[in-house]
């Protein structure tokens, strides 16, 4: 399957029946790549442990993605358009898993810069693409519509995370030198059957927050989102875990995925309506923000206690929560300041 070729330069849809075409291979593209990538992605901090090479690979990654969005992911967009932006900025992902075969510092740090250029652009080219598919669809208000679409596509991202996680037999032995391939097998297992929980929860939640948003106010979804935000990092913050409530983890893993259920697409759609007309500059800039946050907890990751961690995590998110409430009353104050839309009016506009 191939992306229905437009007549721009930026391979932006033409709209009718070629829509649902290219919004599902877009779909299916990035379950297929980040199926792979987020196996490798998840596991850093528990495989790829000496020198910390793990961690400092996502860090590299996050880095080189600042870096991307700040001075190439436009001109590449430019060049390339988004279809083959997409297309091209796969390599960088294979050319990280691929690494991960033989995880060592010479082969994981360029691989993980390469990842980062591209990832930049890559995200920016499909958060571009699906809002212009958003616009295509004539059924509904533009707002609902970018909701509705993004909250279709990150149901389906999120299967990423549950496929391939089927039930793997382990042999437990007690031999001197299997002891530690059994732990880190179990260590290996325990994220992922958590991933899986939280993939499941965040793919329903999704398809649920597209269309809900239809019929509420963002600000409304905001403040649920907060709220299980808060409440499960609180309850990590004082959770003092034994190993008879495994099933704590698997709720938090619900919560966190019904969170980013509501985060993802709605965040997605808000910068789209705030900047109608620039989607490459906006959605660059979104992912500009993501990556730093992620380059900022990858570099202190491995030297701070849990418990600072989630400190810091309730501070970021209440910073967060700030900004948009500023944002959501700018807005506001501003769409009120705009003359009523009168028959008069459109007659006027009509005339001219």
């Amino acid at each position: 399957m191939t992306i229905e070729d437009s007549n721009t330069i930026n391979n932006k849809p033409n709209g009718g029946k070629s829509t649902k075409k290219n919004f599902s291979v877009i779909s299916i593209t990035f379950i297929l790549i980040f199926t792979s990538y987020n196996a490798a992605t998840n596991l850093q901090s528990s495989t790829n442990t000496d020198g910390n090479v793990g961690l400092y690979s996502l860090a590299i990654i996050s880095g080189c993605s600042v870096f991307s969005c700040l001075f190439l992911t436009n001109p590449i967009i430019f060049l390339a358009g988004y279809k083959w932006t997409i297309f091209i900025a796969q390599i960088g992902f294979l050319l990280f898993v691929a690494a991960n075969i033989y995880p060592k510092v010479w082969l994981m740090y360029p691989t993980s810069a390469v990842c980062g250029i591209f990832q930049a652009a890559f995200w920016t080219a499909q958060s571009a693409y699906i809002a212009d598919l958003g616009k295509t669809d004539k059924i509904g208000e533009e707002e609902a519509k970018e909701n509705k679409y993004f909250g279709i596509f990150y149901a389906t991202f999120q299967t990423s995370k549950v496929i391939c996680c089927s039930n793997t037999h382990i042999n437990f032995s007690l031999t001197k030198g299997e002891v530690w391939g059994d732990l880190i097998t179990y260590l290996v297992l325990r994220n992922g059957l958590v991933m899986m929980v939280y993939g499941i929860a965040a793919s329903i939640f999704s398809i649920i927050v597209g269309y809900v948003g239809k019929f509420h106010r963002r600000s409304l979804i905001f403040v649920i989102a907060s709220i299980v935000c808060y409440g499960s990092l609180i309850t990590m913050l004082l959770w003092k875990p034994y190993s008879s409530q495994m099933y704590v983890l698997y709720i938090l893993a619900i919560l966190q995925g019904l969170a980013s259920a509501i985060w993802d697409p709605v965040v997605s759609a808000l910068y789209e309506t705030v900047f109608p007309k620039e989607e490459e500059a906006a959605f660059s800039s979104m992912w500009l923000g993501e990556n730093t946050g992620h380059l900022v907890v990858y570099l202190y990751a491995g030297s701070l206690r849990a418990r600072t961690s989630i400190i810091l995590q309730i501070i970021y998110l209440t910073i967060a929560l700030i900004g948009y409430f500023i944002l959501d009353i700018k807005q506001t104050y501003q769409q009120q300041k705009l003359p009523p839309v009168t028959l008069a009016n459109v007659a006027v506009i009509e005339t001219q």
